[in-house]
């Protein structure tokens, strides 16, 4: 119990490690319509990846000062990598000591939401450019994506999620 204290932005997302021994937090600006959140009175935004070890409420990693605001972050199932997805259309894929194992480049719009297959082998990513993304971890390349189709701003894949196997694909579309 309390509150874990380090960002200066926003805290965008939030995910327990499979075991709960730790949490990772998100945060950064990110452009919202057509309003802007800023993150701290400096102008200065946070753009980081943190990690806690929560018994003692205490912060053990971060990843500071990223180029881009950072909306989701998801563990895999064995708690062995972080997957993180930015404003900037980026999915990157972190140890839990903060070493990026690779970024995987091809939305032209922020990554909402990413989920990773139950057997860890990939992971789906979910963006403001309607379109949700499959992508092999071991390679770090897109292997499928699908389109919402049309072109309307105002509309957004905002959640992603695998069922138990691994065979179906779920997406949520939300306008704002």
């Amino acid at each position: 119990k309390g509150t874990l204290k380090g960002h200066s932005s926003c805290v965008n997302s939030v995910a327990f490690s499979p075991d709960s021994k730790y949490v990772a937090s998100c945060s950064g600006e990110q452009q919202v319509g057509n309003s802007r959140s800023v993150g701290n009175d400096d102008g200065m935004c946070d753009n980081s990846i943190r990690i806690w070890e929560m018994v003692a409420g205490k912060e053990v990693c971060s990843m500071k000062r990223l180029e881009s605001a950072v909306l989701s972050v998801t563990w895999n199932n064995n708690g062995s990598l972080l997957a993180s997805g930015s404003a900037d259309g980026t999915v990157c894929i972190w140890t839990p000591n903060g070493q990026e194992k690779g970024t995987m480049r091809g939305h032209w719009d922020c990554v909402n939401c990413m989920a990773w297959s139950p057997d860890g082998e990939f992971v789906a990513s979910s963006s403001a450019d309607l379109t949700v993304k499959i992508w092999k971890v071991k390679t770090m390349e897109e292997v499928a994506w699908g389109s919402l189709g049309g072109s309307s701003r105002d509309l957004e894949v905002t959640c992603v999620v695998w069922n138990h196997d691994g065979s179906l694909l779920a997406t949520v579309a939300s306008s704002y």
